[in-house]
């Protein structure tokens, strides 16, 4: 395992999130299919920012990864990150992300699904509840 895998490893469980990149392998080929210009801005963003981020020790390895994760989730709809407690309770989220909790991202078009850009590896039922609602 490389030292970027090993801090990435180190902050998912440091915040107690699982893995985020099956999930943006997904949003990938969705972009892929349906806006391949913006596919190949993603490819190029991934190779030219993240890996180098990375590579680098650039700050969290895990708040790297959902920068381009909701990048990638606005180039295919406009919309905006909402976290969710325990409880269920979903809040706007302005400036820095909260990387413990369930982060969703709702499209402003209500025919879409919601994207979960992080899951908490133990999620509360609410928290299941709100995933299988809003991203099912």
């Amino acid at each position: 395992m490389s030292d970027s895998e090993a801090r990435y490893r180190a902050a998912l469980d440091q915040h107690g999130v699982t893995d985020v990149q099956a999930t943006y392998r997904v949003l990938l080929r969705r972009l892929k299919a349906s806006h391949p210009s913006a596919y190949d801005a993603a490819v190029s963003r991934y190779e030219r920012e993240l890996v180098p981020g990375l590579e680098a020790g650039e700050g969290d390895p895990l708040r790297l990864w959902l920068d381009y994760g909701m990048w990638i989730a606005e180039q295919l709809s406009p919309g905006h990150v909402v976290a969710v407690d325990e409880t269920g309770l979903a809040t706007p989220v302005e400036d820095e992300l909260p990387l413990d909790r369930l982060l969703l991202y709702v499209p402003e078009t209500s025919n879409e699904r919601a994207i979960a850009l992080t899951q908490p590896v133990q999620p509360s039922e609410a928290q299941k509840e709100t995933v299988q609602l809003l991203c099912g």
